[in-house]
């Protein structure tokens, strides 16, 4: 909020006239001396007990005001009209170790205010503790006067200059601007190093459970993060005495350093890894693990194999559980198992003919790649694993991992290949599963979320999305117009429920695969639950609304009859009236008493409901009784009004189980609402009847109806038709919910029918009918 110079800032708009708490910005102290003046000199006129907290130099400046306004200071002062009081005196009196004490300040201001209604305050003492530099005990302060003024019926005005805050408050927003924007930046730099650091990394809390892991982690066992994050990690340890023997020696201090270990990935394999851990202790508290892992599986096997003979190297070569090959140094591929000949999709022929070549496998960009390899091996006899592209013989690619040694003798070259197709479809998808999450949680409008999650699939993944909700009327749908060859419905849960489906189409040559289904099943399933929280905020967002339309309506509803009420008692007052008047004026007064008691019963009874708090005096009640007792109770104002009412009672309905009170109640409600919506030479008809075990009273007006639309929020608490109704017809959108509260209490329901505007209501209560001689 900004504060211009000499602007007032107040809790009340009626400040100036003796109500609330007011806090004035000033200039220059003769702006100050004015606008002090002026508030104290308008309740001196008024009447009304004066208190000035301030300064010898303020206090003069504000008596010389008043005097100038042709005002009796020294009466005002003699009488105790006019109290005059200095602020570092009075702080003396309540101050403690420099913070102000609450009992002492109701003991020496609040004794002060007290002493009678309306007192009319201006004092400076936060502004003393501002200026002192004790800017804690100024806000200390500051809240006990606000509640010092809640308390009492009174006005207070503080005052302080402008440019004590305007500069510093000016170099506090740079400084934070600042520092929220390096600590958003450093966080950012933090987050993308961990995610995408090339080494392993995950946390473990003291029981073992993983915390979190980055990509690299996950990549390196081959498990989702749903997979790995939040289970126990000795469920991925080969050697489960080990890892517990690990998080033992952490959670004692010990700092481990390339430990050597084992651990289980997702396709079964074990893979060696040498892991760095320590633990982060707060307090002396275990917070969680701090682990690098290293995966050197693939070193350790290439190794070891360059150390076999030549017959076990060809024994495993012909087991095919690898593809292997032999080159020589100019790049000719002499020598490959079928899992090579498969993975480029060569045959055995085409080796012997001298058809595959180095060169002809690699694509251009990899050229320089692979010579690096080569000096590695000249160098050291091996190279690193590293990655590269095949180009298979119909021209595809196929994503590896490759190793080379060199074999004895220097002529040839031994390599382990490893197809990354599969592996290069996972990143690819969990990078799709991430820029879906993105997307889905990019807003929280729910057809939005739609609209993102169909621009999502097309036409990266499908040629047509249609998504359909339960609770929704169209279908979200985008297309491209070609014959369809293939569709998937996977269906929308939150929640446990189903609320929709999503439909992939096809038009393309492929069809779906399984790969592709389980992608669309996981990204179902996270839009699913983003829809379903747009919804929840939605619903929030609603409730919110009509919190705030309900506040607006109590406040004019309850205003009304007070203004009536206070209207006719300050005419009263006057005097001089005669007894035509006086007559009406009391007839004026007890009716907006009675409506406002009616107002204030509805609103306590709604709380009483919702608190649970609503109680019953149940017996046996005759139904024609309590709908006799309903309409008495309203016929006057329904005969004023000049509208038809018709009774029509079945003397079988016999006895219902309830309170007579409170059923009365719901069937009077039901008549004032009929009486509100129904014109002058209208027609309101009770009628009640036995209907197999039910008894039914049903209250049908000629009025205004009810819009289809709306029938089914007609008895939700704070609803109303439109806006305008409040105005033009008042109350506070209870009654009804009232009623059915009071109903569904006893054990019946209620129901609304209408066939639209201009053509009526029906409100119809069922009641259960007990049995002879017993209660329900």
């Amino acid at each position: 909020m900004s504060i211009a110079p000499n602007d007032v800032v107040s809790t009340n708009s009626d400040w100036q006239h003796g109500r609330g708490h007011a806090v004035h910005f000033y200039e220059n102290e003769e702006k100050l001396f004015t606008v002090v003046g002026d508030f104290l000199a308008n309740g001196l006129e008024a009447g009304e007990p004066v208190v000035v907290i301030a300064t010898p130099e303020h206090r003069a400046g504000f008596l010389s005001a008043l005097t100038g306004k042709k005002l009796d200071i020294d009466t005002a002062v003699t009488t105790g009209q006019l109290t005059l009081l200095d602020a570092r005196e009075m702080l003396s009196t309540f101050m403690v170790d420099a913070a102000p004490d609450n009992h002492l300040f109701q003991k020496s201001i609040g004794s002060v205010i007290a002493k009678s209604a309306n007192v009319r305050t201006y004092g400076e003492m936060v502004d003393v503790l501002w200026r002192d530099g004790n800017h804690e005990g100024a806000i200390g302060l500051e809240e006990l006067w606000n509640d010092l003024a809640n308390s009492h019926a009174s006005s207070l005005l503080c005052a302080y200059p402008t440019a004590h805050f305007v500069e510093r408050r000016k170099e506090l927003e740079t400084s934070l601007r600042d520092a929220l924007a390096a600590r958003r930046r450093a966080e950012q730099e933090l987050k993308d190093f961990v995610e995408n650091a090339p080494i392993g990394l995950h946390w473990l809390g003291a029981d073992g459970t993983i915390l979190w892991a980055n990509q690299a982690e996950l990549d390196l066992l081959g498990y989702s993060r749903d997979e790995y994050v939040g289970k126990n990690i000795s469920d991925f340890h080969a050697d489960r005495a080990q890892i517990l023997d690990i998080l033992q020696r952490l959670s004692a201090g010990e700092e481990l350093h390339e430990f050597e270990t084992r651990v289980k990935a997702r396709d079964g394999s074990i893979k060696d890894v040498v892991i760095s851990s320590n633990v982060l202790f707060e307090d002396g508290r275990f917070i969680h693990t701090r682990c690098f892992t290293r995966d050197v599986t693939e070193k350790r096997k290439v190794r070891g194999e360059l150390r076999k003979a030549e017959s076990k190297f060809r024994r495993l070569s012909e087991s095919n559980i690898i593809a292997i090959m032999t080159c020589s140094a100019d790049g000719q591929v002499l020598e490959a198992n079928d899992v090579y000949l498969r993975l480029v999709g060569y045959s055995r022929e085409d080796v012997q003919a001298g058809r595959l070549r180095w060169a002809d496998l690699t694509p251009p960009e990899y050229h320089q790649r692979d010579e690096v390899a080569l000096a590695e091996i000249r160098e050291r006899g091996e190279c690193s694993p590293y990655e590269k592209e095949y180009i298979r013989k119909d021209g595809t690619r196929v994503p590896i991992l490759i190793a080379a040694a060199q074999l004895e003798g220097g002529e040839a070259q031994l390599a382990y290949v490893i197809d990354l197709s599969e592996r290069k479809l996972a990143e690819r998808d969990a990078q799709f599963l991430a820029e879906a999450s993105e997307m889905l949680w990019q807003t929280l409008d729910s057809h939005a979320v739609l609209e993102n999650l169909t621009r999502l699939f097309v036409p990266r993944f499908c040629d047509r999305v249609a998504v359909d909700l339960f609770d929704e009327d169209d279908t979200l749908e985008l297309r491209a117009e070609e014959p369809e060859r293939g569709a998937m419905r996977i269906p929308l849960v939150a929640r446990g429920t189903t609320i929709g489906f999503v439909v992939f189409i096809r038009t393309r040559t492929e069809s779906f695969t399984d790969r592709d289904r389980t992608l669309a099943q996981e990204i179902a399933r996270r839009a699913a639950l983003a829809v379903d929280s747009a919804k929840l905020y939605e619903t929030a967002q609603h409730a919110n609304r009509a919190k705030d339309e309900f506040l607006a309506t109590l406040s004019h509803e309850l205003r009304t009859p007070m203004t009536a009420i206070l209207g006719w008692s300050r005419f009263l007052r006057v005097g001089q009236t005669d007894s035509e008047t006086m007559a009406n004026a009391i007839d004026a007064i007890g009716r907006a008493a009675v409506a406002q008691a009616q107002l204030i019963d509805d609103v306590l009874d709604m709380s009483r409901i919702i608190s649970g708090k609503l109680r019953l005096e149940m017996q046996h009640v005759d139904v024609g009784s309590i709908v006799d007792s309903a309409v008495e109770t309203v016929r006057p104002a329904i005969s004023a009004k000049g509208i038809n009412l018709d009774i029509k009672g079945d003397p079988s309905a016999g006895i219902v189980w309830g309170d007579p009170g409170r059923l009365q109640q719901a069937i009077w409600n039901l008549l004032t609402n009929s009486a509100k919506f129904t014109a002058s030479g209208g027609t309101i008809t009770v009628s009640f009847r036995r209907v197999g075990n039910t008894t039914q009273i049903t209250v049908a007006d000629t009025g205004q109806g009810i819009d289809p639309g709306f029938l089914p929020h007609v008895f939700e608490r704070f609803r109303q038709a439109e806006s305008t109704s409040t105005r033009t017809y008042g109350g506070l959108g209870l009654g009804l919910a009232i009623v059915r509260y009071i109903v569904e209490m006893h054990g019946g329901r209620i129901t609304a029918n209408s066939e639209g505007p201009g053509k009526g209501a029906q409100l119809i209560i069922e009641l259960p009918t007990p049995h002879s001689g017993t209660r329900p």
